[in-house]
């Protein structure tokens, strides 16, 4: 079965710029959760930090692999959708994590990942209109 792919020479499209901005925004956000996982934890109510640092080199690794599908010469659908699948499966484990109240965030803590969750849903739409544009 052949690939399909989007080429990117031309000037950046919706799909590019999209998975570029969830590439840098998940990698920061890693390293951020990585290098601040005590002060975090404090923050939104996770202990032990070590769960934070987790969750931030998972992040770290998806960040990286996001932006490298980007900067292809030709941006792969299939990989692109992938991508945007595991977006919504973020956003669906938070939304799960805020109902269920299995997890004692502070209420700074259920607002920042709503917050995380919203961003990330801006993400999986935009990848899913750029998926869906006639290149």
């Amino acid at each position: 079965m052949a690939q399909t792919t989007l080429k990117t020479n031309t000037r950046p499209n919706l799909l590019h710029r999209a998975l570029l901005a969830n590439g840098m925004f998940s990698t920061i956000s890693g390293l951020a959760l990585i290098l601040f996982s005590g002060l975090i934890g404090n923050f939104i109510g996770i202990s032990p930090s070590a769960i934070l640092a987790g969750v931030g080199a998972v992040l770290v690794l998806f960040g990286l692999v996001v932006l490298w599908v980007a900067t292809r010469p030709a941006i792969s659908r299939s990989l692109a959708a992938a991508v945007t699948i595991l977006d919504l499966v973020w956003v669906a484990g938070s939304i799960l994590l805020l109902i269920t109240g299995v997890v004692p965030f502070t209420p700074e803590g259920k607002w920042a990942v709503a917050i995380a969750a919203d961003i990330v849903a801006v993400f999986a739409v935009l990848q899913i209109i750029g998926l869906r544009r006639p290149q």
